[in-house]
């Protein structure tokens, strides 16, 4: 009878021990999963853009949520502002509207500023590349799961 208790007592220590190890394989595969992605946008960005001088692309960090439960690649915060990175990369990722001519008339001694929006289609189409990298991720996904699984059922004993 002690036999079978020390064994329940042994079980139960290991599936403790796999429970408490959860958030960790959780935040580590959150991790890798960050690194996979970041290099997929930006190699989403170098197809997607003429971004040469990789400034664009130097801008996508990843970012891991405090208690590793998600993962994120987006625009760093600086620069900051209305031209700032993450202003750009929304800019280029959804499209945006061209730029206005402007005409500068004389009325009455001031001069009144008149925006005319140029011929033709005003709004430039977005590149996507946020959107292409999600759809292409799916089988990273799938194996950084099978692995933390596996490394579960390894710490149970089996």
């Amino acid at each position: 009878m002690s036999n079978n208790t020390s064994g329940l007592a042994e079980m139960r220590t290991r599936i403790d021990n796999a429970r408490n190890s959860i958030p960790e394989l959780r935040r580590a595969a959150h991790e890798r999963l960050g690194q996979v992605v970041q290099r997929t946008v930006r190699g989403n960005i170098s197809t997607s853009l003429n971004d040469s001088h990789g400034k664009i692309a130097s801008w996508q960090d990843v970012f891991v949520g405090s208690r590793g439960g998600y993962v994120a690649v987006r625009a760093t915060d600086s620069p900051a502002g209305r031209n700032g990175a993450g202003a750009v990369t929304n800019y280029l990722e959804n499209g945006h509207v061209k730029r206005k001519r402007r005409t500068y008339i004389k009325n009455q001694a001031r001069y009144i500023k008149i925006i005319r929006a140029r011929a033709g289609n005003n709004w430039v189409e977005g590149r996507h590349f946020y959107q292409k990298s999600k759809s292409s991720l799916q089988r990273e996904v799938q194996r950084e799961a099978e692995n933390i699984l596996n490394q579960l059922v390894n710490s149970l004993g089996g």
